[in-house]
């Protein structure tokens, strides 16, 4: 049986509980941790002191003054239980409500706070600027860098280049991990470059897909290169001439670092440049 829900469109975009959790900073959860604790805790003994609960607490002191209550509460909260303050009466039923508040409210946060730990940040792969076509291998080739400080394992690579109304897919390449060095892949199409001069539009793009696994944890992100952003190279032998790559420690924050990350040869023509001259040579045709 279907049910409407599945034809009918949303109003908005829905974001999933991860997605959530993943949008706030670990300062925001201990927050509003603090402030769900907090919060019920300061009701609770405002009400309590105006309508006399001050008097449904057993204690040695001679008073039990409107910081005491806060004081009770927290520990009551808190699930701590000192004895030294102890509820009489119908008090009793309203602690073991704070008692079990306290607790949904620690396991949620410790739960919020494992989860927000547990999940890979978003820029471990960074990416370079650019995109490239090879024409010496006849190959696109993209760099990009592990900044976690460990491995990733099970890399998974996914591509495709969409020419024209063509999505030209490949198989996942699959390798058993990567080093925190800068990685170059390469990337063959079955096209040669005169074939996706004569057919490349200004809406096509290289689109790459990575998922790998990191600790326990796994972790995946993509990038698009449009047209503007596939750089034509005769070949790559700077870029795998660089020492840098293999050394990122200590080139990082280099410029010479950047400059070979964000690899622009002097002289490189965009992909898009080609569409151009491609466009200019039909209008002078027709």
């Amino acid at each position: 049986m279907k049910t409407g829900n599945q034809f009918e469109l949303p109003k908005e975009r829905s974001k999933s509980f991860l997605e959530l959790i993943d949008a706030l900073s670990n300062r925001a959860i201990i927050g509003w941790g603090a402030l769900l604790y907090a919060g019920p805790v300061l009701l609770i003994s405002v009400a309590e002191y105006f309508i006399g609960g001050k008097t449904h607490i057993v204690t040695t002191q001679a008073d039990v003054t409107f910081w005491d209550l806060i004081y009770f509460n927290f520990v009551s909260m808190l699930t701590i239980g000192y004895g030294d303050m102890s509820p009489s009466g119908i008090f009793r039923f309203f602690t073991i409500l704070e008692a079990i508040t306290g607790l949904a409210i620690y396991t949620c946060s410790i739960s919020l706070i494992t989860i927000k730990l547990l999940l890979p940040k978003k820029n471990i792969i960074v990416f370079s600027k650019y995109a490239y076509y090879c024409l010496d291998d006849e190959a696109f080739m993209i760099i990009y860098l592990n900044t976690a400080n460990q491995f990733l394992t099970n890399l998974e690579t996914s591509w495709y280049f969409k020419l024209d109304e063509d999505w030209d897919t490949r198989s996942p390449v699959r390798v058993p991990f990567i080093t925190k060095s800068v990685q170059t892949f390469q990337l063959h199409f079955d096209k040669t470059f005169q074939d996706i001069n004569a057919t490349l539009h200004p809406y096509d793009c290289l689109r790459i897909g990575l998922s790998a696994d990191i600790g326990m944890a796994s972790y995946s992100t993509y990038v698009e290169y449009g047209v503007e952003e596939i750089l034509v190279i005769s070949n790559r032998t700077a870029l795998t001439a660089y020492e840098g790559f293999y050394k990122v420690d200590e080139q990082l924050q280099t410029e010479k670092f950047a400059n070979f990350f964000h690899y622009c040869p002097e002289g490189a023509s965009r992909l898009s440049e080609c569409l151009k001259s491609a466009m200019n040579k039909h209008r002078k045709n027709s």
